[in-house]
């Protein structure tokens, strides 16, 4: 590389100067505003918190993923059976502009609006802030939300499923991804109660590794200032506890195998890498992804001809 050349490669990585409102408030809850007009007339929001199966014990296996379910299940503001309801009054479908999602190290709740009036994002900010630290994690009710729990795990237990729990060990071997799927296992979803969640949300659930995203038709000012008051009170308890390692590890060895299961009615050849993720801050490291997915793209083009 010439000088200039290396100087680029070294280079750290902009941010994306579209935001209207980016900054760390100063509970640690990093705050991004961007006001977007299309469409007309909507307003979408993400609470990102950085934990998800991974921070599991054996004990606590599916836990995470039990726990997005209860967030809907009542909170100081939501009582039990209402945040369905309040919502629909506001023209949100559960399930389509409202929902969340747990994976191996995140779980992030959404909701979209189709409208940007004052009433509709305070009731957004205010069910997230709930979430956040003010959830109600009632015995009646997760014994309720169980079977829920319970059945989508019994509606996932197909031959993909039963194949990906074969895949996971001979990809990631000795690693916690190959064994915390965030679905859990039945045995310990059955004995999760009351205490044991509050004791994830209250360790996991941190404003100083969570993210809150607002994009829409809105003043941007505006509504970062209705987002810091409504998560005015969520404040740091305690120590930051140390992420769970997954354990990925880089393989020197190639590895094969044939997976198979009853259910399966077709043939598929694959081949993967795993590899633990490096985080892309400069040019050059954007430029070494650019070419692994280039080379991925070719080599996956030859084998569809």
């Amino acid at each position: 590389l010439t000088g200039s050349q290396a100087e680029i490669v070294h280079r750290p990585l902009p941010v994306d100067d579209r935001y209207d409102v980016r900054e760390t408030l100063p509970s640690g809850l990093k705050l991004y505003v961007r006001h977007h007009e299309v469409p007309k007339g909507m307003v979408a929001m993400w609470l990102h918190f950085g934990t998800g199966s991974v921070n599991e014990t054996d004990a606590e296996r599916g836990l995470a993923h039990f726990l997005e379910h209860m967030a809907f299940r009542g909170s100081t503001h939501f009582k039990p059976g209402t945040v369905t309801s309040r919502f629909e009054d506001l023209g949100v479908r559960f399930g389509r502009d409202q929902n969340a999602m747990t994976s191996f190290d995140q779980t992030t709740y959404q909701i979209a609006l189709p409208r940007t009036d004052p009433h509709a994002i305070s009731e957004a900010l205010l069910f997230l802030s709930d979430v956040a630290h003010r959830l109600a994690l009632l015995d009646p009710e997760i014994d309720d939300e169980r079977g829920v729990v319970l059945e989508e795990a019994r509606a996932r237990a197909g031959a993909q499923m039963r194949i990906l729990e074969q895949l996971f060990p001979l990809v990631a071997p000795g690693s916690l991804i190959a064994e915390r799927l965030p679905i859990g296992i039945p045995e310990v979803v059955q004995k999760i109660d009351s205490k044991a969640m509050k004791a994830y949300w209250s360790k996991w659930y941190r404003p100083e590794t969570s993210t809150l995203m607002i994009v829409g038709d809105i003043d941007a000012p505006t509504v970062a200032a209705m987002a810091k008051l409504a998560f005015a009170d969520w404040r740091p308890a305690g120590d930051v506890p140390t992420p769970q390692d997954g354990g990925l590890l880089s393989q020197g060895a190639r590895r094969a195998a044939v997976l198979t299961d009853p259910e399966v009615t077709q043939a598929d050849l694959t081949w993967m890498r795993a590899e633990p993720l490096e985080a892309s801050t400069t040019y050059g490291d954007f430029r070494d992804w650019c070419v692994d997915r280039l080379g991925t793209w070719i080599v996956g083009q030859r084998l569809d001809e």
